[in-house]
């Protein structure tokens, strides 16, 4: 049987990892961290160009792309020849995203409207 002081110390970790988890989720749906990540040209060029030279992985596949912020790296699949690319993400920034995916008219991506 668990002490009080035992059961109080698991309560409260449990606790903090939920937080903890909560707070992750929360800092990506700022819009600075995907202006950040864009603007990083040697980083968002390297996604584009791995996957933009490799097409084989991506043609007539079903894409998944979890945690798709402003929906890029989708757009990207989609340019490989994805059959289909779902965007998904835990934050408003899903809303660009779609918003986004619009715009460039990038027909096999679907973008979850769910956060």
């Amino acid at each position: 049987m668990c002490d009080w002081k035992t059961l109080r110390h698991h309560l409260m970790d449990s606790l903090l990892r939920e937080t903890a988890v909560e707070g992750y989720f929360e800092g990506y749906g700022h819009y600075s961290i995907h202006e950040e990540m864009l603007k990083d040209s040697v980083r968002t060029n390297a996604y584009r160009d791995y996957i933009l030279q490799n097409p084989e992985l991506f043609k007539d596949k079903i894409v998944l792309d979890v945690g798709c912020g402003t929906g890029v790296l989708s757009m990207f699949a989609a340019q490989a020849g994805a059959k289909h690319v779902y965007a998904v993400d835990n934050s408003p920034i899903l809303r660009e995203a779609q918003e986004i995916i619009r715009e460039n008219s990038t027909r096999s991506c679907r973008v979850s409207t769910e956060y």
